[in-house]
């Protein structure tokens, strides 16, 4: 009773625990902190949601309008109220009322009550869940929960008359009692087998949060009795007491959390989130043994600021634990609960910690000084972590120009290591969720640091994963997939097209209109298809019928079309895609097709001269070929369009080839160096007029090129390199070096490897289809000396027949411009010669051959000069849609409503404010994810592991609202 005598008394020794627990609780009354937990929270709550809204809004039926505008005026209402009230008692310079402190919970509460019963009503179940971030359940708990607990420690810690009367072991057995209670109540609704109806659902809710909150003040006030009355014992055992809640249980938490989920087959992850890395346990032990140093006398700065740069740790984990405290109230029944708690308490004698040392330091410094240092020193982890981020960023980006926008003409040594580390971390960071396999928090923040939104996928990290470790799968080519294109399971019917030229503009323009059939009696079908667009043609427009209404196609950037294709696919909804796939092939997508049904789609073309166009194997005539409607060449600063008459007048020219051999020198190859020798000497002695002026590039994850010497195995250059086989890069920086060159020799490409499997190689090469006007082939050497062809304009990595070795020199045709000669097919078509590859496009008429035009100059500098590929991209966008003409780096799509539009949008805005080599990310991956877990949550059984038991309460909470729902589907 010695501690309720001092406080009785008002006299109690300084720096004892009573005094620092009594200072603390008056601490949390003042106004300043209702500010943060309440207004502020609420604030953010609101923000969040709202952008969530404006993205959905326009597929919300009346009563979810109804429901969010009632949520809006009732949050902003208790918003404003808290706001005056915090403001008044700053001004009059009170402390918070108990009075207040009862209603901010109570509100809180039926906040969070009603955010959890209605948000089928906000979110129905008609709104597809790639629209709704993965986040939207946990962002009430998470900014509602802070204010509850503000409000339960200012009731659990006031002052009372009968405060001697007043026993901790009563509260203490009411709090081991509500749990048995919690459980009694789970297992009756678990035995309705969810026959139960919306009002008892949410009375269940109700009963559930009513006995946590009862919990959470029982406990609380439970321990600040006993603390008070047993003030002068804890004084002398402080640290002990200390030590066991601050180290030991948050270290016990940290390995029960990664145990339990190892026991689910993951070696990297937890129920709660991934805190597996080194730094958490490190910084747990600095932090438990910082706050169970027994007080000093005369507290130190350093040792002040040390705790306070640690607080931020301790409010991390109250933040991620707060949404879990229903859960972990049922927890307490197997022990798991007081490691879930443990946050809370720690958080509170971390607080009690700071409140002491600032309050025996106020003698010797001024306060603004020990504030100022305090909330540096507070910031200290945030920004070592967002340091470390920024450096993951730095090295994550240098990795990406490297592969995906290299400067063809500087020398590389990256870091192989450093990138190996970074493709780990990204890996672990990339599907950030919150929970299981991400670090919640810090992995959104990861996410938006290092990648602004977007995303690598899992392809190009397989395949920057191959270019710089020579450990490869050789069952999974590296190689970047935009996308998988599924089976054509729809077939085109019949195509109409209807041409009308265009005197003013000089152009044909065709109206395609294809009719798309599934003969299949059961299951809707995709309609995928692959055309060649007619050289000098432009596609200005699309469109898909939906209800038998003609709809526009939207002509937004790639990558963001693709992401809310896949994804709209996913929800079995209306849309049609039109983008280009390689070289001059495009590739058309629409879905669904259902059974036994038709559907129709269209595009619009625009073409200078009449040509015949074939489309999955029917083809028509566009224009009139009779018509006198040659197109005219076109010069501008930038580029030259030459018509198929004036091609035909150029001179023709027969070059000389040259081998160019590009060995295998991935890391521990070059053992096998003397095996090729052999084989490369037979060739050059056979060929000696190729063999002349033969380059030779030793392709590793770099390249190096230099000509070629019968001592080139033996060279002391030739040394050991690392990484993998990036053959993608030596055939891409040869075909644009040799048309860079512009002179009267051209390469044969001799690839030197025991096989290709793993090479980095992509499906091909025709994007620089411009740079090979003779035959567009390469050959794979084996040791043996056979040769074996590959097509460098489709399905490269496959074999082709090829008539004889070498191939017959094909006569070109030149053109000569500025002093320097381009080599153009010999083929009678329009012709395109770039003479400045760097410039920008800044007005463009829509629909004209000349924005055609200028698309493609600008597609063909990033080909040519991929190092400004970031800024020609994003010139390549907004000059696409200004000229209302499809480009390599825009698409066509239709989406079905104006919802789908604005993702759509917003998915844009962020793709175009990041890096080009970056993805929208991966739906078809996600979608496969999201069933994991789904499989993962239908675990939650009796007898299945405690904790997914512990989490399935309010899963199966959410499954019979699901159920019991008049919107479910």
């Amino acid at each position: 009773m010695g501690g309720l005598r001092n406080l009785s008394n008002g006299s109690f020794r300084k720096g004892s625990f009573l005094q620092v627990s009594t200072i603390l609780m008056q601490t949390l009354q003042r106004p300043q902190w209702l500010l943060i937990t309440q207004t502020l929270c609420s604030l953010l709550l609101i923000g969040l949601f709202y952008d969530a809204y404006d993205t959905i809004h326009t597929e919300l039926p009346p009563h979810s309008i109804l429901a969010w505008e009632l949520f809006t005026i009732i949050w902003v209402f208790f918003s404003l109220i808290s706001l005056g009230y915090a403001l008044y008692c700053i001004r009059r310079r009170e402390k918070l009322s108990l009075w207040y402190a009862m209603l901010l919970v109570v509100t809180q509460v039926l906040l969070l009550i009603l955010l959890f019963v209605n948000y089928e009503s906000l979110f129905p179940f008609t709104i597809p869940d790639w629209m709704i971030p993965d986040t939207m359940r946990l962002l009430g708990p998470t900014f509602l929960m802070p204010g509850i607990v503000h409000g339960m420690l200012i009731l659990a810690s006031r002052p009372s008359k009968k405060l001697f009367q007043e026993t901790s072991f009563s509260y203490l057995v009411l709090a081991a009692v509500l749990p048995v209670l919690l459980y009694l109540g789970g297992m009756l609704f678990v035995m309705s087998d969810g026959q139960v109806e919306f009002l008892g659902i949410a009375a269940m809710l109700s009963f559930v949060v009513a006995l946590t909150l009862l919990f959470s003040y029982a406990i609380t006030r439970g321990l600040y009795l006993f603390a008070v009355k047993k003030a002068a014992t804890l004084d002398q055992f402080s640290w002990i007491t200390s030590l066991v809640l601050t180290l030991l249980l948050p270290l016990l938490g940290l390995l029960v959390n990664q145990l339990l989920y190892s026991r689910l087959g993951s070696t990297s992850g937890g129920i709660f989130g991934n805190f597996s890395h080194p730094a958490t346990y490190v910084l747990t032990i600095l932090n438990g043994l910082f706050l169970s140093l027994p007080t000093l006398r005369r507290p130190t700065l350093p040792f002040f600021l040390t705790r306070a740069a640690l607080f931020s740790y301790s409010l991390y984990f109250l933040l991620v634990f707060l949404p879990f405290l229903p859960i972990a109230i049922l927890a307490v029944l197997v022990l798991i609960g007081i490691l879930m708690l443990a946050p809370i308490g720690v958080f509170v004698l971390h607080a009690t910690r700071l409140t002491q040392d600032y309050t025996a330091l106020r003698s010797r410094y001024p306060a603004g000084t020990l504030w100022l240092g305090g909330m540096a020193a507070f910031l200290l982890i945030p920004a070592a972590i967002t340091g470390l981020f920024l450096i993951e960023r730095h090295c994550f980006h240098e990795a990406l120009d490297y592969v995906y926008t290299p400067d063809y003409h500087q020398s590389y040594q990256p870091d192989s290591r450093s990138v190996l580390h970074t493709l780990d971390y990204l890996k672990q960071h990339k599907n950030a969720v919150g929970f299981s396999t991400s670090t919640p928090y810090i992995s959104i923040w990861y996410n938006r640091l290092v990648l602004g939104r977007q995303t690598l996928t899992d392809s190009r990290i397989q395949e920057m994963r191959a270019i710089f470790s020579a450990t490869g799968d050789p069952e999974n080519k590296p190689g970047f997939r935009e996308d998988v294109a599924p089976p054509a399971t729809a077939a085109l019917k019949t195509v109409e097209a209807h041409s009308q030229y265009d005197e003013t503009r000089r152009l044909w323009v065709s109206d395609l209109t294809l009719t798309l059939h599934n003969q299949q009696t059961s299951g809707s079908a995709e309609y995928t298809t692959d055309f060649e667009l007619p050289a000098g043609g432009a596609i200005s427009d699309y469109s898909l019928y939906i209800n038998g209404r003609k709809e526009p196609g939207l002509l937004t950037e790639k990558k963001s079309a693709l992401w809310v294709f896949n994804n709209i696919v996913n929800s079995s909804l209306d849309p049609g895609l039109l983008y280009y796939h390689s070289g001059n092939r495009m590739r058309l997508r629409v879905f669904p097709v259902a059974p036994a049904a038709e559907r129709v789609t269209g595009l619009q073309l625009l073409h200078p001269e009449p040509v015949s166009f074939t489309i999955d194997g029917r083809t028509v005539q566009l224009g009139t070929p009779e018509a006198s409607t040659s197109s005219p060449t076109i010069e501008t600063p930038y580029f030259t369009r030459l018509s198929s008459a004036a091609v035909s007048r150029l001179p023709q020219r027969l070059r000389k080839p040259y081998f160019h051999f590009l060995i295998d020198a991935h890391e521990g190859n070059n053992t096998l160096f003397a095996a090729y020798d052999p084989a490369i000497r037979d060739l050059t002695m056979r060929f000696p007029d190729l063999a002349a002026n033969a380059q030779l590039s030793l392709v590793s994850s770099v390249v190096q090129t230099r000509p070629y010497s019968a001592s080139w195995a033996t060279d002391p250059s030739s040394r050991p390199f690392s990484g993998g086989f990036f053959l993608q890069r030596a055939l891409q920086q040869a075909l644009v070096n040799s048309y860079e060159e512009g002179i009267d020799q051209y390469p044969v490409f001799i690839v030197c490897a025991d096989s290709l499997n793993h090479a980095v190689l992509p499906d091909d090469f025709a994007d620089l289809q411009f740079c090979v006007p003779e035959a567009p082939l390469f050959y794979h050497l084996l040791p043996s000396g056979r040769l074996v062809s590959h097509s460098l304009l489709k399905d490269s990595p496959k074999s082709v027949e090829a008539p004889r070795f070498p191939p017959q020199a094909m006569p070109v045709r030149v053109a000569t411009n500025g002093g320097r000669n381009y080599y153009l097919p010999q083929t009678p078509a329009p012709a395109f010669i770039l003479k400045k590859p760097l410039f920008k496009a800044d007005s463009l008429q829509p629909n004209t051959e000349t924005a055609a035009l200028t698309l493609e100059a600008l597609h063909r500098t990033a080909l040519l000069k991929p190092e400004h590929t970031d800024a020609i991209w994003q010139n390549l966008v907004s000059a696409s849609q200004k000229a209302h003409l499809l480009s390599p780096a825009t698409a066509f799509i239709v989406v079905e409503n104006e919802a789908q539009r604005q993702v759509l949008l917003k998915k844009q805005a962020d793709m175009r404010s990041g890096k080009a080599a970056l993805s929208a990310g991966e739906a078809e991956e996600d979608a496969e994810r999201m069933n994991e877990v789904d499989d993962a949550e239908r675990m939650s059984e009796p007898g299945t592991w405690i904790i997914l038991g512990l989490l399935g309460i309010v899963l199966m909470l959410s499954r019979f609202r699901k159920k019991s729902s008049p919107y479910a589907a």
